[in-house]
C-alpha cells in the first residue's frame, strides 16, 4: 500500500529546503555582503587603526577585520600582503592564515612549503596534502597539529573513490577509451573521430603518392595522439581534485574565523 503524501506536507518541506539552501553560503557572505567596495572598507580600518586607535586591542581588531575583508574578496595576493605588514597579528596565526591563502589560490604546493611548525599551520599544511592526495604526509600533518579531529576527515577521503591517471593514460593509447574512463564520453567521442579522421586521411595521402604530405599529417597527428594521452590522465587527477574540495573546501572557512577572532 503507497501512503498518500499531503500537498501541504509537500509545501513545508520545500520551504524547509530552500530555507536549508539559502542558510549553507559560506561563512564570509555577509562580510562579503557589507563590503561592496573592498578597497575602500580596508582603507577605512587602516585610517582607523594609525589615528583612532585607543589601544592594542583595537589594532588588533582593526588588522583583523582587514584580513577578513581581503578572504572574503578573494583577494589573496592582497591577503599575503597585509598579514606581513601587521605586527598586531601573532606569528602563528598570520602563518596559517598565509598557508590558507595559497590554498584557497589553489597552490598547494607553494602552501606546503609555507608552512611552519606551529600547530594551526599543520592543521592548513595536512589539508594542503589532502588535497592533493598525499595521505600519509597528511597523517604526519595531522599528527603535529591541534586538530587530531581532522583523521576523521582524512579516513573519509581514503575510502572515496579515486580516477586512477595511469589507468586512465593506458586507455588512452586507444584514441577516446580513456576520456571514457573518465566518464567525458563526448570528448571520448571527439578524440576518437579526429584521430581516425587523421589517419584516414594520412593514408589517402600515401595511396595517392603524396607520401610527404602524409609523413606531415602523421606528425601533426601523433602530437594529438599523445595529448590526448596525457589529457585523459591529466583529467582523471582533475576529477580527482574536485572530489576531494567538495569534502575540503567547507573545513576552511571555519579555520580562518577561528584564526581571526583569537586575541
Amino acid at each position: 500500500m503507497i501512503p498518500r503524501i499531503s500537498g501541504r506536507y509537500l509545501l513545508l518541506t520545500a520551504v524547509f529546503s530552500l530555507f536549508l539552501w539559502s542558510s549553507l553560503g559560506g561563512m564570509f557572505d555577509e562580510l562579503r555582503l557589507a563590503t561592496p567596495i573592498p578597497e575602500l572598507a580596508i582603507y577605512e580600518q587602516l585610517q582607523y587603526r594609525a589615528t583612532m586607535a585607543q589601544s592594542r586591542e583595537d589594532s588588533l581588531a582593526a588588522a583583523q577585520k582587514i584580513v577578513a575583508i581581503s578572504f572574503a574578496h578573494g583577494k589573496q595576493d592582497l591577503t599575503r600582503s597585509y598579514l606581513r605588514a601587521l605586527p598586531e597579528l601573532d606569528t602563528e596565526s598570520a602563518n596559517a592564515l598565509v598557508t590558507y591563502s595559497y590554498i584557497l589560490d589553489r597552490q598547494f604546493l607553494i602552501a606546503i612549503s609555507a608552512a611552519m611548525n606551529y600547530p594551526s599551520a599543520q592543521t592548513a599544511k595536512a589539508i594542503s596534502h589532502m588535497y592533493l592526495g598525499q595521505w600519509d604526509r597528511a597523517d604526519e600533518s595531522i599528527a603535529r597539529s591541534a586538530n587530531p579531529e581532522l583523521a576523521q576527515t582524512l579516513q573519509q577521503l581514503r575510502r572515496m573513490p579515486q580516477k586512477k591517471p595511469f589507468l586512465a593514460g593506458s586507455l588512452a593509447v586507444i584514441p577516446g577509451l580513456g576520456y571514457a574512463y573518465n566518464g567525458m564520453y563526448q570528448t571520448a567521442l571527439s578524440a576518437f573521430l579526429m584521430n581516425a579522421a587523421i589517419i584516414a586521411t594520412a593514408w589517402e595521402l600515401q595511396d595517392n603518392g603524396l607520401p610527404i604530405a602524409a609523413l606531415s599529417l602523421s606528425l601533426a597527428g601523433s602530437s594529438f595522439y599523445i595529448g590526448n594521452i596525457w589529457g585523459s590522465a591529466n583529467a582523471a587527477e582533475k576529477i580527482n581534485l574536485q572530489r576531494r574540495a567538495r569534502t575540503l573546501d567547507r573545513l576552511i572557512d571555519p579555520y580562518i574565523m577561528d584564526l581571526l577572532q583569537q586575541p
